[in-house]
């Protein structure tokens, strides 16, 4: 198998890895990078966006109803939880680069859980996502490219 069928099959891989649930594939990312150089770490930036779209997209084909007696309790929309509301597309981005966020479900369980609450609007969701994810793999490239 030639290198460029072999990225393509691990890419593959990866993007299925990083939209699962509770899947720490920022270690397989980190391993990627790390083998691939600077190739590897536009492939694996790339790829993270991909999963990350796709778990939001699986996430918003949760039937409403599914979520609607958990979210139905009117203190939700008061206190702590109303600021975390206002500023949630920042929460996201925090709780994607915490780390050990696995327990919360990891990336992708973070994402599908993000579309599934209908709270977050796509384009501002990428971008968040995009913006988000990029510091590690940037880092990478920089020392790549030094």
């Amino acid at each position: 198998m030639d290198s460029s069928a072999l990225w393509l099959v691990t890419a593959a891989v990866f993007v299925v890895a990083m939209a699962l649930p509770f899947v720490p594939a920022i270690e397989i990312g980190l391993a990627l990078m790390l083998i691939g150089g600077a190739e590897g770490v536009v492939i694996v930036y790339l790829c993270t966006q991909l999963a990350l779209a796709a778990s939001f997209v699986l996430g918003r084909l949760v039937p409403r109803r599914c979520l609607a007696q958990p979210l139905a309790d009117p203190r939700l929309g008061r206190g702590w939880m109303g600021r975390l509301r206002a500023h949630r597309y920042l929460a996201l981005a925090v709780v994607v680069n915490l780390p050990g966020n696995v327990a919360v479900g990891g990336a992708g369980g973070i994402a599908m859980a993000a579309g599934a609450s209908r709270l977050f609007d796509y384009p501002r969701y990428g971008l968040t996502m995009a913006v988000a994810t990029s510091p590690l793999p940037l880092l990478f490239l920089a020392a790549q490219l030094a």
